[in-house]
């Protein structure tokens, strides 16, 4: 009796083992894990490159038109990602992570395969006008890793007026984990000239060495929950302290 209920429990086991799926490799992907649907991102993508901010070595091509006022972000993922941050700059040709700014778009702690929407940027807000250029970022870690990985898409300010809209899907996968507000990355580029800035939650528990992780697409975190802080912490105090000239 005791020998038939060991191999019972040793193959319920094997089988919820087996039903666990590995986490994804950033070298299994020949396009990026995460990309943009709208507006359109760059061209290309190397495993080897990806975790190069700001857009994982990616030139960038033509831009498209964006309205200044009103516009969506649409992303889609091929696997579960964490940490999931958008930010904008409106420097030419970005070269530099410093170089980008959030807007208000919340940290996307944990999302599934499928698809992401939210609202762009509110450029005329931030003090841009039409005929104005600028590049959106993405940058994530893959489910259970510790790299970021970096997607950019480069656009052109247009009137709402004039903008026609695309065809494209706008729509949430259904596993999503928004982070609370405080938990939310806040960052500030380059701006006249003054150095970038950041704040971190006071929850938080950046390390020391998170100072080069933005920039160097690696967190210092080892648990899920620091991977969270990481997200929303570490990499916000690797903003305000990296300071790569």
């Amino acid at each position: 009796m005791l020998a038939t209920l060991l191999v019972a429990a040793l193959t319920a086991s094997s089988a919820s083992a087996m039903a666990i799926s590995p986490r994804a490799s950033i070298t299994e992907f020949t396009t990026s894990p995460v990309v943009f649907n709208f507006p359109p991102g760059r061209e290309g993508f190397n495993a080897s490159t990806a975790s190069k901010a700001p857009c994982g070595n990616m030139t960038m091509g033509a831009r498209a038109n964006y309205p200044l006022t009103g516009g969506q972000i649409s992303l889609s993922q091929t696997t579960a990602i964490d940490n999931l941050n958008i930010v904008y700059t409106n420097d030419k040709d970005p070269a530099r992570f410093h170089a980008f700014s959030s807007f208000g778009a919340a940290t996307v702690q944990d999302i599934g395969s499928g698809g992401y929407c939210t609202a762009g940027p509110d450029f005329a807000a931030l003090g841009m006008a039409a005929g104005d250029v600028a590049t959106l970022m993405v940058f994530y870690q893959l489910d259970g890793a510790e790299t970021y990985y970096y997607h950019c898409a480069d656009v052109q300010l247009v009137a709402e007026s004039s903008f026609t809209k695309p065809s494209y899907t706008c729509a949430n996968a259904t596993d999503v984990q928004i982070a609370a507000s405080n938990d939310t990355l806040s960052m500030s580029g380059w701006s006249s000239g003054m150095a970038p800035t950041a704040t971190a939650s006071s929850g938080s528990h950046a390390s020391s060495s998170a100072a080069a992780a933005a920039a160097s697409s690696s967190s210092t975190s080892t648990s899920r929950a620091d991977r969270v802080v990481a997200g929303a912490g570490a990499v916000l105090a690797a903003v305000g302290a990296a300071m790569l000239f």
